[in-house]
């Protein structure tokens, strides 16, 4: 289950960092002197078009504490005047003081941010403090000062809430559907490495919306996970875009005509075919 890195980015230095690492991507052939072959050879196949998106923390003991739980998979929040500005998914991490120092150089104490870590998928949010506050659970009043990574419990509530599994799809193969182009998948003796080529920007709003129209129901098979697993299966479904957004490219989205709730397996069952996605009714045909 995917965790949110809460981090901010509103003092001078973490401006400038945003604009230099995440906003403006780095070329990884630039940066290839202070990585390890290994290393190369991992973010070449994160970031085959060679753009990193970079951030890193100092090495004080809370923020290695925190920075020592992120995984792979993870949402990364960028924090501002009391706004949740962007998000970014979680693909690598290391510790280099050199590759920090290449990249943001020293703070006024002396230290660099080698406590590295890599994102894929920037994009835009806008939600406020207050509202990710009463998502996460946390007190009204939360600021977000302190580079945090939140419990996978009250990560998943504000996942929920924001619909933000959806930023994760591409990595989960119950959501492989005709939204995404995958370009290999992998196994070794129970290692899975997946690499993907082409994602489609989501709406996290878009989706939160459909769900208050329709409800967490398949539309499919009508299974229900808050009835049929308790609280473990809570807020847990899948948004189907009745028209791929592979097919219908950049689109305004009516989350009430164009979105509706399918469970995992109507919803690859729909996308089966890459050559045909079901319809609705076709789908239901098929249904013993």
């Amino acid at each position: 289950m995917s965790k949110l890195i809460l981090q901010p980015a509103g003092n001078p230095d973490a401006r400038k960092h945003y604009n230099d690492t995440i906003k403006t991507p780095v070329n990884l052939e630039k940066i290839s002197k202070y990585l390890s072959i290994e290393d190369h050879d991992t973010l070449k196949k994160i970031y085959p078009d060679n753009k990193c998106y970079i951030w890193g923390v100092t090495p004080k003991s809370s923020n290695i504490t925190q920075w020592n739980k992120i995984s792979d998979n993870d949402i990364a929040l960028f924090a501002r005047n009391n706004m949740i500005f962007s998000y970014g998914i979680s693909c690598y991490k290391m510790i280099s003081h050199d590759l920090a120092a290449y990249l943001w150089e020293y703070d006024k104490d002396g230290f660099t941010w080698e406590y590295i870590y890599f994102l894929k998928n920037i994009t835009p949010l806008s939600y406020t403090y207050l509202e990710m506050n009463q998502a996460i659970g946390y007190k009204p009043k939360y600021n977000y000062r302190g580079f945090n990574v939140v419990d996978s419990k009250r990560s998943t509530q504000a996942i929920n809430k924001f619909g933000l599994q959806s930023v994760v799809a591409p990595i989960d193969f119950a959501l492989t559907d005709g939204d995404m182009d995958f370009t290999s998948t992998e196994t070794v003796e129970g290692k899975k490495v997946l690499r993907y080529t082409t994602a489609y920007e989501r709406d996290p709003k878009a989706r939160a919306e459909a769900l208050s129209i329709h409800g967490y129901d398949c539309i499919g098979c009508g299974l229900n996970f808050e009835e049929m697993y308790g609280d473990h299966g809570k807020g847990y479904i899948h948004v189907h875009h009745i028209k791929p957004l592979s097919e219908s490219g950049e689109t305004k989205i009516d989350p009430r005509t164009d979105l509706i709730p399918l469970c995992p397996n109507c919803h690859a069952m729909v996308h089966k075919n890459k050559n045909h996605t079901l319809s609705i009714d076709e789908l239901k045909d098929l249904i013993k």
